[in-house]
């Protein structure tokens, strides 16, 4: 999931990780290599607290405009922020332009 946004043409995008897995070991190691990219944020929560709540805890981390959602097992096109962005540019919005 990481590489596939990692791996983006668009490069206008950030990455938020609210890890309430508990397994938080294994995933730190794997998050922690790729957090030299300054648009991925990583939070590890105390807890479980259920999809709406980690979402919300990633929401949270998040300080861009528009905001998509997807697990840790959904892959990116590479060129699917790009398309999204093109169609949000049709639609009058400036976000190539950040």
């Amino acid at each position: 999931m990481i590489e596939s946004v990692t791996a983006q043409t668009y490069p206008h995008w950030q990455l938020c990780i609210a890890d309430g897995s508990g397994d938080t070991a294994e995933t730190k190691r794997i998050v922690d290599s790729y957090l030299s990219d300054k648009r991925i944020k990583y939070k590890i929560l105390a807890e479980n607290r259920g999809i709406a709540d980690n979402t919300n805890a990633a929401m949270e981390l998040a300080d861009g405009d528009y905001i998509a959602l997807f697990d840790h097992d959904d892959l990116l096109s590479a060129d699917a922020l790009f398309e999204i962005a093109i169609r949000l540019q049709n639609r009058g919005g400036d976000c190539l332009h950040r």
